[in-house]
């Protein structure tokens, strides 16, 4: 994670951008954590009161497909 953090801040030099102390990873073990996680996720700007609803947060979406099978 610190790699990733760094190469970030390298890349865009914003000084409001700032990154947590922590942070947390955790092994996904089936279809249901997934799921779980990834809607988690998508509501991550909401919680954060950038957006009202998770649809109208312009950056998201999958990259790449994960296949679990």
């Amino acid at each position: 994670m610190k790699y990733w953090k760094s190469q970030f801040s390298k890349l865009n030099r914003n000084p409001e951008y700032r990154w947590r102390g922590d942070h947390w990873d955790r092994r996904l073990r089936d279809d249901e954590s997934y799921d779980e996680k990834w809607l988690y996720t998508l509501d991550n700007p909401v919680r954060r009161g950038l957006v009202e609803r998770a649809e109208d947060w312009p950056y998201q979406g999958e990259l790449f497909e994960l296949r679990w099978h």
